[in-house]
């Protein structure tokens, strides 16, 4: 089956939905990376916050085994690669998405028990033809996904989702419960 992926807008259309903040220019930085099977494609357009070099692009690939797409930031991302780089690891850039990658490539899933800050990202486990995503424990980056038993899509926007054809059908029964009781857990 095919497995398509899509983080923070995979294609022109599409990405250029995120740009509803007003940043524009500052959106320049912008990247795709489709492994070489053809069935996963990570797509991102990039807030350059830290480090504005061409290093510090997105998708990053890591070990020519993982590839991230990344939003958000790692508060304690320093403290974090002083403790990689103790353990033998090296990086090329000085970007907390790096450490992300170095930190799955160490910790695993566990990695997210590491990290202080606001975030959502996926991870593409070539060799192990795995996908690895995650946000953050409040949410502060939204992480929206959409499976339809072929293939996944997720986004940091709902928008992306619809425009790539997702249908807007509410949960009538989570929409029932956040009109009734403000929020959208079900009291069962």
């Amino acid at each position: 089956s095919i497995i398509y992926i899509l983080f923070f807008q995979a294609e022109d259309g599409i990405r250029d939905l995120v740009r509803s903040r007003g940043l524009g220019d500052v959106y320049k930085r912008q990247g795709f990376w489709q492994n070489d099977t053809g069935n996963v494609l990570l797509g991102h357009r990039r807030l350059s916050i830290i480090d504005l070099s061409h290093a510090g692009q997105q998708p990053m690939a890591y070990k020519n085994r993982y590839t991230i797409t990344h939003n958000g930031e790692i508060y304690n991302y320093i403290e974090l690669r002083e403790e990689l780089l103790k353990k033998g690891y090296s990086f090329h850039t000085q970007t907390d998405t790096e450490v992300i990658i170095a930190a799955y490539d160490y910790w695993q899933d566990e990695c997210v028990d590491h990290f202080d800050g606001m975030f959502a990202f996926a991870i593409w486990d070539e060799e192990e033809k795995h996908l690895f995503a995650a946000r953050d424990r409040f949410g502060e980056k939204p992480l929206f996904y959409h499976y339809d038993g072929k293939q996944l899509l997720f986004a940091s926007e709902m928008k992306a989702l619809w425009a790539a054809g997702v249908a807007r059908v509410p949960n009538q029964q989570l929409l029932f419960n956040f009109i009734t009781i403000g929020y959208t857990d079900n009291p069962s």
